[in-house]
């Protein structure tokens, strides 16, 4: 048990903070790490995944600086990568910690709560935001407390043991058992108040004149029924029905109160600050009691509950899509000098999430492996139209992304390097008003690349430079993928330039690089339709290496919508 020094509540040899994200947290700011720019934000559409993990409600701003920011640092990621492990592997674990998130929520709301307000405010102020702190705080570590030593055998994670340390140190520590026997009573005294009674004297024209405050009670006063009104009832019963107040009090700035000014009887006003001065005197004493307890460091759990449900969120995701078939994988992190992405059986999480909110499962989605390693880290991408190089392209983005954040990964296999930023291209409109038109606005963003890319970046090229002509766009990708290879980036270009994927080899031979260059291709199964003398394909959306194949199946895409020559020849003819 901690002895009793200087100040009651400094447990000797625990941390002054804590975090689930940051194995020393005090030290959080020396990890490195690196922000997504917006543009690679909006084209891996990681607000709309964070909206379908978490909900509309839990899509704020703490959760998106964790999803935003890549983790450089191994040890990080491994530290978030075995909380994980813990809470999938134990659901009782998981559960108990989701049932605890409420207290956490309140225990952060009176901790931020107090630590704003004026040190002038009234004492009823201080008083019951402290007390609703302190036992906010008090609940968080009992609760805790009885969690962890329930599965303490079974935690792996250096981070829920280093909690339990921190919260049994609390709860063997003397000020904060006798804070526990003490508080009950403290917000008895408190919360005891229910209701007041009010004398009123009236004028001959029985108008309100003036008003006295006559009692605290320790009950609130109930409606009178017929029989009270005709024959009495008890003290606390009207003789007239309940009057509501009719507009809603307003808070007076710097105090915590509220103003009833104009929500009632204006002859009534004076008597809410009657009341507030009486209540302060009875707050006073119980403020000198919490004088002892100022010090309890209650930051240490109060930000707990925007980590916790980062995690918590996560794996009632994973639980749910597991549930129907779709596999997550804990990747094994690659020091950033290897510069390769190896996932097998991988799948884009946003479109799994998508399919699975309605009655598809995993027997509906198409699952890729995913290589970019010495064999081939520059990736050309070509296939039919919707045939799945988009989809493709930016599952490689949100794994390296959820990598580097520490979570599981979809796939059933994983080794990924760390990338030190990711880079995307995707096709944009037009911006007259920069007046550059579509290949200046490309060529513009590709420069702003190129002047921040590395060796170690991920670069997700979507149809680049579809904007001018085959030719000069086979000649600006070529010099394009060569400095890339050139260079040594991990790079997927999903593009219609079928030349330009056919030129790998020669490509390689050229530049020589440190990334070599491979053709990838969505693959498809082609049926000549007899009847109508047409060959018709299906696409199975699986990519491997490979030539391509030459075309994007336009012909076929216009028959499916019904734009085809003929398609449209008898729409004219029918006219």
């Amino acid at each position: 048990m901690a002895e009793k020094d200087s100040n009651p509540f400094q447990i000797s040899n625990l941390p002054e903070t804590f975090s689930l994200l940051f194995p020393i947290s005090e030290q959080e700011h020396e990890y490195p790490a690196s922000l997504l720019n917006r543009q690679t934000i909006i084209d891996l559409e990681l607000r709309s995944l964070l909206k379908n993990i978490y909900g509309a409600k839990k899509t704020d701003s703490s959760l998106e600086k964790i999803f935003f920011k890549l983790s450089l640092d191994k040890s990080v990621i491994a530290y978030r990568q075995d909380i994980f492990e813990d809470l999938l592997g134990q659901y009782q674990l998981y559960q108990g910690l989701f049932n605890i998130l409420p207290e956490l929520e309140a225990l952060q709301f009176f901790s931020a709560k107090f630590s704003k307000e004026d040190s002038e405010a009234p004492p009823v102020f201080k008083v019951i935001n402290k007390l609703s702190e302190m036992e906010s705080f008090v609940k968080c570590v009992c609760k805790l407390h009885d969690l962890f030593s329930l599965h303490l055998s079974s935690i792996r994670s250096s981070a829920f043991k280093k909690l339990f340390t921190i919260i049994k140190g609390y709860k063997e520590n003397i000020t904060f058992s006798k804070l526990a026997r003490e508080l009950p009573e403290m917000i008895g005294q408190i919360r005891g108040i229910q209701s007041i009674t009010v004398g009123i004297n009236l004028n001959p024209q029985l108008q309100p004149k003036d008003a006295v405050l006559l009692a605290i009670n320790d009950k609130q006063f109930k409606e009178s029924k017929l029989y009270s009104r005709l024959f009495g009832g008890d003290t606390f019963t009207g003789i007239a029905p309940f009057h509501s107040v009719k507009q809603k009090p307003k808070p007076l700035i710097g105090t915590g109160l509220m103003d009833l000014s104009e929500a009632g009887t204006p002859v009534l006003t004076p008597l809410y600050h009657d009341l507030s001065v009486i209540v302060s005197k009875i707050c006073n004493p119980i403020l000198t009691r919490l004088k002892d307890y100022l010090r309890i460091n209650t930051h240490i759990l109060s930000h707990l509950k925007v980590e916790l449900e980062f995690y918590l969120g996560y794996v009632k995701m994973i639980n749910e899509m597991q549930a129907k078939g779709f596999p997550f994988c804990r990747p094994e992190i690659i020091d950033m000098s290897e510069r390769i992405c190896e996932i097998k059986n991988s799948y884009n999480l946003n479109l799994a999430l998508s399919m699975s909110s309605g009655s598809k499962a995993a027997d509906d989605m198409v699952t890729n492996d995913i290589n970019l390693n010495q064999q081939g880290r520059i990736a050309i991408l070509t296939g039919p139209n919707q045939g799945g190089k988009t989809v493709y392209t930016q599952a490689a983005g949100l794994v390296q992304v959820m990598t580097q954040i520490g979570l599981p990964v979809p796939g059933t296999c994983a080794r990924i390097s760390m990338a030190d930023a990711i880079y995307t291209h995707y096709q944009i409109d037009e911006q007259p008003a920069k007046n550059l038109g579509r290949l200046g606005e490309e060529a513009s963003r590709l420069s702003d690349i190129f002047t921040r890319i590395s060796e170690h970046s991920l670069v997700l090229l979507n149809e680049s430079l579809s904007s001018t002509n085959a030719g000069e766009s086979i000649y600006i990708a070529e010099d394009i993928i060569k400095v890339l290879s050139i260079l040594g980036a991990r790079v997927i270009f999903a593009t219609h330039l079928h030349d330009l994927a056919a030129k790998a080899d020669i490509l390689n031979q050229e530049t020589n690089g440190k990334s070599r260059i491979i053709s990838l291709v969505s693959h498809v199964t082609e049926d000549k339709n007899k009847l109508q003398n047409e060959q018709t394909i299906k696409r199975t959306f699986k990519i491997f290496p490979g030539p391509p194949h030459g075309h994007s199946y336009a012909k076929e895409l216009a028959s499916r919508f019904g734009i085809s020559f003929n398609q449209l020849l008898q729409v004219i003819e029918k006219k």
